[in-house]
């Protein structure tokens, strides 16, 4: 297994944890009315 590919693994899971804490915040921007 390339470097590149843990790289971009590593890439892809912070972009998701990102992706997760934003849909989180509107969620929680939803049930909070």
């Amino acid at each position: 297994v390339s470097v590149m590919f843990w790289y971009q693994l590593i890439q892809w899971i912070g972009d998701l944890a990102d992706y997760a804490e934003k849909v989180g915040d509107r969620m929680r921007l939803l049930l909070a009315r």
